[in-house]
């Protein structure tokens, strides 16, 4: 109808084929004091972005529900319990 294409690397559900789903996290900091490991929460890297679920499993390392195709090593990630911020790190290792 409009005569036009749209050409992507994404899959059906709209991921791209070698997205992250674990990374390491340096210079973490923490606000609530205890790490919530294993709990599902939310994180960001970039502002106003959509939160994405994740699982903490101790202080560094973090692992998303799906894979995220627009990290990079040296951005911040920001972790929410709702709308509690827990804190975050600098994605190190992607």
């Amino acid at each position: 109808e409009k005569n036009t294409l749209t050409v992507a690397n994404k899959n059906i559900e709209g991921n791209l084929p070698n997205g992250i789903t674990k990374t390491k996290l340096t210079d973490a900091n923490w606000n609530q004091g205890s790490i919530p490991v294993g709990k599902k929460l939310k994180a960001r890297a970039r502002y106003r972005e959509t939160l994405s679920d994740i699982v903490i499993y101790d202080e560094n390392f973090i692992e998303f529900t799906t894979p995220q195709s627009t990290l990079s090593a040296g951005q911040s990630l920001v972790v929410y319990d709702g709308d509690i911020c827990l804190g975050g790190g600098i994605i190190d290792m992607i």
